[in-house]
């Protein structure tokens, strides 16, 4: 059961092979809300596939598509969107979400990261296969531009502890600090 103050969606921000998907997922089915995952709302907007959209058209195309797709998701109910590893990135993407709902980014090391990249079979541009120490050097460099911005997140969870119940009391927790909690 989702906790029941929360009225707004509720964003998942981390690198990309950080659970966000896999985690949306079961906390949507979990606490009986809708699940929204902005990588596979942008390939129904633009009939292709992430893939093909960075070359048949570009990053900033994909980037304009990912925004929105973001805008159209409906700010006053509870939701789960996970969303692209860059999407919190670009524009003012971050600040939106955070006056739109509540963000939670899922951190893991590069380390990790670059373990669950390489057993993933999802194309992945930006990774542009690479592979090892390559994989790894390349995640820490965009981990570095990318992280201060997740950090921005409301909350900020190890993702190898994301449980739909640990996730429920840490949101408990959240709201009672900040008054929600009715």
């Amino acid at each position: 059961m989702i906790p029941p103050f929360l009225q707004t969606p509720i964003y998942l921000w981390g690198f990309m092979g950080s659970g966000k998907s896999a985690l949306g997922r079961r906390l949507a089915h979990e606490w009986g809300v809708l699940f929204y995952e902005t990588d596979a709302m942008v390939e129904a907007l633009a009939a292709e596939t992430i893939s093909n959209i960075f070359r048949n058209k570009g990053e900033q195309q994909f980037r304009v598509y990912e925004r929105e797709v973001l805008y159209s998701i409906p700010t006053n109910a509870p939701a789960i969107v996970a969303t692209g590893g860059g999407l919190p990135c670009f524009e003012d993407n971050a600040q939106w979400m955070l006056q739109h709902g509540l963000t939670l980014f899922l951190a893991l090391s590069t380390e990790e990261l670059a373990a669950r990249l390489e057993r993933s079979h999802t194309a992945r541009p930006l990774l542009q296969e690479k592979r090892g120490s390559e994989l790894r050097s390349h995640i820490q460099q965009m981990l570095e531009v990318r992280e201060p911005i997740y950090r921005k997140a409301h909350i900020a969870i190890d993702a190898n502890l994301a449980s739909p119940e640990y996730l429920y009391n840490i949101l408990t927790r959240y709201a009672t600090q900040l008054g929600l909690k009715k």
